[in-house]
């Protein structure tokens, strides 16, 4: 704690360049106001549940938290031909397939796909509304990298009540429409996604994403500006009681089999 005084420097300096006498000096450096600055982080959190998914979604910066997001319930093609798991029944849906689940051609074309998450409000009484998150960032977490979608809309921005800049945070919504093409299109690889709070956006273009060590000792890729945010929310996830506030997967598509 700084309550004012000053800070002086001293020093010596060559009176001529290349000779050995040298001169004596001070530098007051004086310091008005006070300022205060204090850090405390004694946060802990359960661990999720892998397999049914969790009723709360706790993120928080700094040595926080992030969310850990598996789409169709983590399931990916597979050698099984006899069934179809989650993420094969829905691609068939809007995708033809080779015998080897392999992209043929679009029986529906995806125009746009969201995540969106509703803000537990009861869970954050007594935080400021200035204090929850304005913006959450959704990336491929296994590989540490943005989704194709960052470079279109890079963020999920909060959903206010009112609409007013100190409203109570109602819902975000995260667009992965790329991200879900790819799968059906691209046959790519339906990995781990991750939720994070944004710190800034400008940080997070210009900056790597970084490598932390979880306590499983387990590698995990979380964004740079999610280490400078001291911001925190709790979100609804997937397994929660009420339906209107689950976490779902948001699609707008054309259907082309079927259309006038």
């Amino acid at each position: 704690l700084l309550t004012g005084g000053s800070i002086t420097l001293h020093y010596t300096r060559e009176i001529t360049a290349g000779e050995d006498e040298r001169r004596q000096g001070s530098y007051v450096i004086n310091l008005g106001g006070r300022q205060a600055s204090f850090v405390r982080n004694d946060f802990t959190i359960d661990q999720g549940n892998s397999e049914e998914g969790d009723d709360r979604i706790i993120l928080k910066g700094n040595a926080g938290s992030i969310g850990l997001i598996s789409l169709f319930g983590g399931d990916d093609m597979d050698d099984d031909d006899g069934t179809d798991n989650t993420f094969e029944t829905f691609k068939k849906e809007f995708v033809n397939t080779d015998e080897d689940g392999n992209f043929v051609s679009s029986r529906k074309l995806i125009n746009e796909a969201n995540l969106v998450f509703y803000v537990d409000q009861d869970a954050l009484t007594g935080l400021n509304a200035d204090m929850e998150p304005n913006q959450l960032i959704l990336y491929d977490v296994e590989n540490g990298t943005p989704l194709q979608d960052f470079s279109r809309s890079p963020v999920g921005s909060l959903q206010r009540e009112g609409d007013a800049s100190d409203g109570k945070g109602i819902r975000y919504k995260l667009k992965l429409t790329e991200h879900v093409n790819n799968l059906l299109l691209n046959d790519s690889t339906n990995v781990k996604l991750g939720v994070a709070i944004l710190g800034n956006l400008i940080a997070e273009v210009s900056t790597a994403q970084v490598n932390v060590l979880v306590s499983e000792d387990n590698d995990l890729s979380v964004p740079f500006s999610t280490l400078t945010s001291p911001r925190s929310t709790v979100l609804f996830g997937n397994n929660v009681a009420d339906e209107s506030k689950k976490l779902y997967l948001e699609l707008f598509f054309t259907d082309l089999e079927n259309r006038p």
